[in-house]
């Protein structure tokens, strides 16, 4: 009867080993994908920022270049010949 139940211990401790590796190698890999996302994330969030930047500047130039003028504003320019 000892052998059985020597046999069923090694069995049951090399059940835990594989189920520890496999255990490890699943945390690893959650790991790196949740790394790999939220390097995206961060990407992704500082593009977002440069690109309301980008909006706001065209905006900023839009408004400075508007096409029409006063009237005023010609009277002290020098003539064109």
């Amino acid at each position: 009867m000892s052998d059985i139940t020597n046999v069923v211990v090694a069995v049951a401790a090399a059940i835990t080993a594989v189920s520890a590796v496999i255990t490890a190698g699943i945390a690893i890999y959650g790991l790196s994908t949740w790394r790999k996302e939220m390097s995206g994330k961060a990407r992704f969030q500082i593009a977002r920022k440069l690109m309301v930047e980008a909006i706001r500047v065209r905006e900023g130039f839009s408004w400075v270049r508007f096409p029409i003028t006063a009237s005023e504003e010609a009277i002290g320019r020098p003539k064109a010949q």
